[in-house]
């Protein structure tokens, strides 16, 4: 399937407060850009649309600093955490679209690992997640009818990564170490723009976690 076979929008989770960075993450730089901005074109140049960007604590400010940037979800109940903004950013996607879901704190991520996500996507499955080296990675790409029954059967404290056990996943093997990177602090910039460390030990990520990675 390509994005042109189909129709995909993304979400960029932006909306925690980030409080381990001391400061947003939505405008941490990544490749030279806002996180947020940077991964939202990258979807964007992949073919994939619309793209929202989840924003929630300090949503003004954060805002008025993504300048060009004009779709934008504010998830009111970001304190409860990130499957909150993932119910948000769900609830403006229209029925019948798939839907690239990338936390913010993703590191920099290519977009011919998009695209090969997007061309691995399989109507017999209900989602679809990128493996570096036998580690599942970001972002996950959710089907049209998972999209539904997430947001007609769970609130907001549940966790995707739990859900996606008992439901039908694509793994996609990649080339793309960035999949798996966690940017939390400062540090975790230095050097490498994000791109993930090979010596992470197994199991660090989650796919997607339910607070303190991006809301």
């Amino acid at each position: 399937m390509s994005s042109g076979d189909s129709k995909i929008a993304g979400l960029i989770l932006a909306a925690g407060k980030s409080e381990r960075m001391g400061s947003p993450k939505a405008l941490m730089e990544l490749e030279g850009k806002p996180a947020a901005l940077r991964h939202a074109e990258l979807l964007l140049s992949a073919g994939i649309a619309p793209v929202h960007i989840v924003l929630g604590f300090d949503h003004c400010e954060i805002r008025k600093r993504l300048s060009g940037w004009d779709s934008f979800v504010i998830n009111e109940l970001w304190e409860r955490g990130q499957f909150s903004s993932l119910l948000a950013g769900l609830a403006k996607i229209p029925p019948g679209f798939w839907s690239v879901v990338m936390p913010v704190d993703t590191g920099a991520v290519r977009r011919e690992t998009i695209e090969l996500l997007i061309n691995s996507l399989d109507k017999n499955f209900e989602a679809a997640v990128p493996l570096y080296r036998g580690r599942k990675g970001h972002p996950v790409i959710l089907s049209p009818d998972l999209r539904d029954f997430l947001i007609g059967n769970h609130d907001e404290n549940s966790r995707l990564d739990y859900i996606l056990r008992s439901r039908k996943v694509l793994t996609v093997d990649v080339e793309d170490k960035g999949v798996l990177s966690n940017i939390n602090k400062p540090e975790d910039l230095a050097g490498g723009c994000g791109r993930g460390k090979d010596s992470a030990p197994a199991g660090r990520r989650r796919i997607p976690s339910p607070t303190g990675r991006g809301k």
